[in-house]
């Protein structure tokens, strides 16, 4: 989180925002993760968050480590707040 944040500092006066994704995806690596340690996702449920990163309605948005879970999307504050995560409320749980 700490080198997002940094990088988010250094280029925003070059109009450059700095945001990550953390997904929590089946993969192929993570296949054989038994599925009651975690609740996975799959590789899709993370595309939404990147179109939405990659959007003008993302021009302001930096700094931010994003977590997706499946088709719930945390920020990356700690301990975890309610804030706008995303393209819209729907389908989103904050904690």
């Amino acid at each position: 989180m700490s080198l997002v944040r940094s990088a988010a500092v250094g280029l925003h006066r070059y109009g450059v925002t700095a945001n990550a994704i953390a997904p929590v995806a089946r993969t192929r690596m993570s296949a054989n993760v038994p599925s009651e340690l975690a609740e996975m996702g799959d590789a899709e449920d993370v595309a939404p968050m990147v179109v939405f990163l990659l959007s003008d309605k993302a021009k302001h948005v930096t700094g931010q480590v994003y977590t997706v879970v499946g088709s719930k999307s945390q920020c990356g504050t700690s301990p975890p707040k309610s804030v706008p995560c995303g393209p819209t409320d729907a389908g989103r749980q904050s904690r």
